[in-house]
């Protein structure tokens, strides 16, 4: 009888592993590629980052579509494209729920099903493109902003425009600023931050503002309020991270540390802990009853920006993203969880090594070397100027020649600098004779 019955459970565990997701069994380099293409060397810039409100996926906003991870093992679930194919995504926003995913390229938002990838509706809204996302706490109206000082209240079911709220003034499509959006914990007030230095308190239901802050002497990057609903929170080109009393728009605490400009500021699930982060490559955690600094933790990166920060539905894990690399540690300690590595800059300039086994991949963060066979990356070097226009590699393949305002010579095995030949260029041939 147990033999009978160990026989029945293997055959149905042999069973219930045939019908795992198909995602979990097939290469992440092959999905969503174009016509004609048959692999994918890393996974695009990175442009954006949340938590699903469940806690179980982690999306990640890139140039070339949204990766979904499982937010336990982090391994890659799911690519969510566009029916015309790859699109750049800036922005994120999910609903309360969970079950809808909004992605914004562009002037235009596209409303995924999380929880089967399908595209459920495009929406073409700006025209200078989108600078905030956000969903009221019933799931039901979606906020997106706009550079051209424009803030859009749709329909999250439907698509259909139900009103827009004008205020912000001197936006600057070209700074890559716009108005940040988030909704009140009871979805009826709609508070933003702008450029012009304010932050405005709008009346969702009717679009009336109800009150004008002016919050910072510079440019607000971002807008949070506490799970209670009774204090924002705002970040500044001044340095500042400033809590405000919602009802009553006075100041109730101002947190200096921050050396640079805060991109990015969130509350705990729990409201005890603001949590900021910024240019200056460090994120900082707050106590907000006292307004002391908790912990500060510094991301060791190459260039020192952070710009996308999440922290997930139960409050243990941070993340945020530098140099196309995901980190992610317990909220609470500190201590590292994960690196999620693969996302790379644009790409400017490609090249073949002679014997075909090395793709050269020049960006603005350097030169990427990939293993063609496994697409994984073999070596970077990093270009001390600006992007890398074009590349070539010399007949043996010993050396590779980049070119950005300057000309560099680097040997592949090292990644060392051999020479620089300073030079206005943008293409180069194949060379010779080096």
């Amino acid at each position: 009888m147990k033999k009978t019955l160990l026989s029945i459970f293997l055959m149905l565990f042999i069973v219930s592993i045939g019908y795992l997701p198909i995602c979990f069994a097939q290469d992440y380099t092959t999905w969503a590629l174009p016509e004609g293409a048959t692999k994918r060397l890393g996974k695009g810039a990175i442009r954006d980052l949340q938590f699903n409100p469940a806690g179980n996926s982690l999306a990640v906003a890139s140039t070339i579509g949204i990766w979904m991870y499982d937010a336990h093992t982090y391994q890659e679930i799911a690519l969510l494209t566009a029916d015309t194919g790859n699109l750049e995504i800036a922005k994120l926003a999910f609903s309360p729920n969970g079950n809808t995913l909004a992605g914004a390229a562009g002037g235009t938002i596209y409303l995924w099903d999380s929880i089967t990838s399908e595209l459920k509706k495009t929406l073409n809204v700006h025209k200078n493109g989108t600078s905030s996302l956000a969903f009221s706490s019933d799931g039901k109206t979606l906020a997106s902003a706009s550079f051209d000082e424009k803030i859009y209240l749709l329909n999250s079911e439907t698509g259909a425009h139900l009103r827009t709220l004008t205020g912000h003034e001197n936006i600057n499509p070209n700074l890559g600023i716009g108005p940040s959006v988030v909704f009140s914990p009871n979805g009826q007030i709609l508070v933003s931050g702008s450029e012009d230095g304010t932050i405005r308190l709008w009346y969702t239901a009717t679009g009336e503002l109800l009150k004008t802050i002016d919050a910072h002497s510079q440019p607000v990057f971002t807008v949070a309020f506490s799970p209670d609903g009774l204090t924002m929170a705002s970040g500044s080109q001044d340095r500042t991270v400033r809590l405000w009393d919602t009802t009553t728009g006075e100041l109730q605490k101002t947190l200096i540390g921050h050396s640079r400009r805060i991109n990015k500021v969130l509350f705990s699930p729990d409201g005890q802990t603001l949590i900021s982060t910024g240019w200056d490559g460090t994120v900082r955690l707050w106590d907000t009853v006292t307004g002391k600094l908790r912990y500060r933790k510094h991301i060791e990166a190459r260039v020192n920006l952070i710009d996308d920060l999440a922290i997930s539905p139960d409050g243990q894990t941070l993340t945020c993203e530098s140099d196309e690399v995901i980190y992610l540690w317990e909220a609470a300690t500190g201590k590292h969880i994960k690196t999620i590595l693969g996302h790379t800059w644009y790409i400017d300039s490609l090249a073949f090594s002679p014997d075909g086994k090395t793709l050269a991949c020049g960006s603005g963060d350097g030169t990427h070397l990939w293993d063609v066979a496994s697409a994984k990356l073999r070596q970077t070097i990093l270009q001390p100027a600006l992007n890398v226009l074009s590349i070539a590699y010399s007949p043996d393949g010993t050396t590779l020649a980049s070119v950005s305002s300057d000309i560099h010579l680097w040997d592949t095995a090292t990644g060392n600098l051999q020479s620089r030949t300073y030079a206005i260029g943008s293409k180069i041939p194949l060379i010779r004779g080096i």
